[in-house]
C-alpha cells in the first residue's frame, strides 16, 4: 500500500507544495516546529530508512534537500536552516529542513505551531502562520533553484598551458584557510584544458589552478562567468572574462613585486630602505581595500604576510578595516562563507586590540577582571560581586556532561555555601547564545551566568587562558585569586570548604 507521503507527491493528497522535479517532492509540514518547516522525499521510493537508499537517489536527495534548504533561507527570516532524519514517524524516507533562530528550534518533542481543524482541511499557507507573500517567495525561490539545470550554477573554465601537453592541472577552491581539491584535469596535445566549477549565486569561489607545486593561475569566479587562462609552466599567465579574477591576479602581482623588493633591501641590509618598502606597501593595501571594499579581492588583501610572523596587517587598531571591510562586502554577498570568516577574524582581532586596551587602562589586581552580558543583556562586572568567595567557572552549555555537572555539583555546593558567602560566576564559551540562555532557564541556575557569544576567542577565555578541556574553575576569595588547583569535583568542594 503506497505511503500517505506517496500520496502527497502523486496529488491524491493535497500539500502545499514548495519544489519538486521527477525524482523528489518537497511540501511544508502540516505540524511544523517553524515557519517554513519542509519536508524533502524521494517519489518513487518507500523505504523508510535513508541510509538503504541506492546511491543515486540518496546522493539525489540531499542535492535536492540542499537547493530547497538555499531557497528556504532566501525567503524566510532565520539564522541558517537545520536539518533532521528521524523515519520514525513514516514509513517513507523524509528530510526535515526547518529554519532556525536557535538550537531549540530543531527540538523535535517541542511544541508544534497550532492549527485549527479547518486549516488541515484546506492545507492553507495559514496554517504556517506565514503570510501569502512568503509562501509565494518560498515556492518561487525553490522552483527557481531545482528547474535550473546543473550548469546553470557551473562557471566553464578553459585554460591554456604552454608548452604542456599531456600534464596534470589540478583544481583546488578555498575552504577556510585550506585548499580542497575539486578536480584533476589533463591538457591535451596543445596544452589545453577545460572544467566547469560550481558558483552559487551571490556566493564567489576562489578557485586555483596548480601544476606540481607550481600555481598557475588564482580565479574569483562568479555565476556567469565564462574564463579563459594563459599560462606558462613558470605561473605567469592571464585571464579574460572574469573582472574579479583580473583584479585578484594585479593584486598577487603586485604583492609579489612588493616582496621581492623588499627582500632585497632587507637581504642587503639596507632596513630604512626595507621600512619604507613596507610603509608604502601597507598605505597601498589600505587604499586598495577602501577603494574595493565590495570586492572580495580585498579579503586576500588583508590577509596578506612577509612571513608567518609578520603580517601586513598587524596592528592592533587593523581590526577597525576587517570590521569596515566586512561590513561593506555584507551588503553584497551575506550568504558567502570568505565573508562569513572574515567576521570571526574581525571579532578576534577587536578581542586582541580590547584586551591590550583592558590591560593598558586596568587597575593592578590579582585576577583579570571580566565584564560580560548576562541572560537578559545587562553586563556583569566580576570584580563588583560582593561576595567573601566568588568562583568563576567556565563551561558549555552544548555539552550535556557539563549541564549534568551543574545540576549534580555545582547546585548542591551552591545550597550550601551561598548562604556562607559564596558566588558563582558563570561564564559560558558557546557560541549560541540561544542555546546557552535556553539552558540557563531549562536549568534554574540560580548563580550569575554570563556569555559573548565568541566562544574560543571570548576576551575572557584569553585572560584566564583557557586551553584545557572544560570545564575549568578559579577561585577568587577576599578580592585575591586563590593558588588552589581545583580539577576535579572533590577538588572544588574541598577548596570551598577550607575556604568558607
Amino acid at each position: 500500500m503506497a505511503t500517505i507521503f506517496t500520496k502527497i507527491a502523486k496529488g491524491e493528497i493535497p500539500s502545499f507544495k514548495v519544489a519538486e522535479n521527477d525524482e523528489f517532492y518537497a511540501f511544508l509540514d502540516i505540524s511544523p516546529l517553524a515557519k517554513g518547516h519542509t519536508l524533502v522525499i524521494p517519489k518513487n521510493v518507500e523505504d523508510d530508512y535513508i541510509f538503504h537508499l541506492d546511491e543515486k537517489t540518496y546522493e539525489g536527495l540531499w542535492a535536492f534537500a540542499r537547493k530547497v534548504a538555499i531557497a528556504i533561507k532566501a525567503a524566510v527570516p532565520c539564522q541558517r536552516v537545520g536539518v533532521c532524519v528521524l523515519g520514525m514517524e513514516v514509513p517513507h524516507t523524509h528530510i526535515h529542513l526547518v529554519p532556525l533562530q536557535t538550537e531549540a528550534d530543531m527540538d523535535i518533542k517541542k511544541k508544534r505551531l497550532e492549527i485549527s481543524p479547518e486549516e488541515k482541511t484546506k492545507r492553507s499557507p495559514k496554517l504556517y502562520s506565514m503570510n501569502m507573500k512568503n509562501c509565494r517567495n518560498l515556492l518561487l525561490a525553490a522552483a527557481v533553484l531545482v528547474a535550473a539545470s546543473s550548469c546553470s550554477d557551473k562557471v566553464q573554465v578553459k585554460g591554456t598551458l604552454a608548452g604542456a601537453p599531456d600534464t596534470q592541472v589540478v583544481v583546488k577552491q578555498l575552504s577556510g584557510s585550506t585548499l580542497l581539491t575539486l578536480d584533476t584535469l589533463k591538457t591535451d596535445a596543445s596544452g589545453a584544458y577545460s572544467c566547469k566549477i560550481d558558483v552559487l549565486k551571490g556566493q564567489p569561489q576562489f578557485v586555483y589552478l596548480f601544476k606540481g607545486d607550481t600555481k598557475i593561475a588564482s580565479l574569483l569566479l562568479q555565476k556567469g562567468d565564462k574564463v579563459k587562462v594563459a599560462s606558462d609552466t613558470l605561473g605567469k599567465y592571464s585571464v579574460e572574462g572574469s573582472e574579479e579574477s583580473e583584479k585578484l591576479r594585479q593584486v598577487e602581482e603586485d604583492f609579489a613585486a612588493f616582496i621581492d623588493k623588499f627582500s632585497a633591501d632587507a637581504a642587503a641590509g639596507d632596513n630604512a630602505a626595507a621600512s619604507k618598502d613596507y610603509i608604502e606597501y601597507y598605505r597601498g593595501c589600505v587604499k586598495y581595500i577602501m577603494t574595493n571594499s565590495k570586492s572580495l579581492t580585498s579579503i586576500p588583501v588583508l590577509y596578506q604576510k612577509v612571513n608567518e610572523s609578520f603580517p601586513i596587517f598587524s596592528q592592533a587598531t587593523d581590526a577597525i578595516l576587517f570590521q569596515n571591510v566586512h561590513d561593506s562586502l555584507m551588503t553584497v554577498y551575506p550568504e558567502s562563507k570568505y565573508v562569513g570568516n572574515l567576521k570571526k577574524e574581525a571579532e578576534r582581532r577587536f578581542n586582541i586590540f580590547n584586551l591590550s586596551q583592558r590591560i593598558k587602562d586596568t587597575k593592578e589586581s590579582s585576577y583579570p577582571d571580566l565584564n560580560l552580558p548576562g541572560v537578559d543583556g545587562t553586563k556583569v562586572t566580576l570584580s563588583e560581586v560582593d561576595s567573601k568567595a566568588v568562583l568563576v567557572y567556565f563551561w558549555q552549555a552544548a555539552d550535556a556532561a557539563q549541564k549534568m555537572f551543574n545540576q549534580d555539583v555545582l547546585m548542591p555546593l551552591y545550597k550550601e555555601y551561598h548562604p556562607k558567602g559564596l558566588e558563582i560566576y558563570s561564564v559560558s564559551l558557546d557560541t549560541d547564545k540561544g542555546a546557552w540562555a535556553s539552558a540557563v532557564k531549562s536549568q534554574n541556575l540560580p548563580w550569575i551566568n554570563v556569555c559573548d557569544g565568541l566562544g574560543a576567542a571570548s576576551v575572557a577565555a584569553v585572560l584566564y587562558n583557557i586551553s584545557r578541556g572544560l570545564p575549568v574553575a578559579y577561585l577568587i576569595v577576599d578580592g585575591n585569586l586563590s593558588p588552589d588547583v581545583i580539577k576535579t569535583d572533590k577538588d572544588l568542594r574541598r577548596v570551598i570548604a577550607s575556604r568558607l
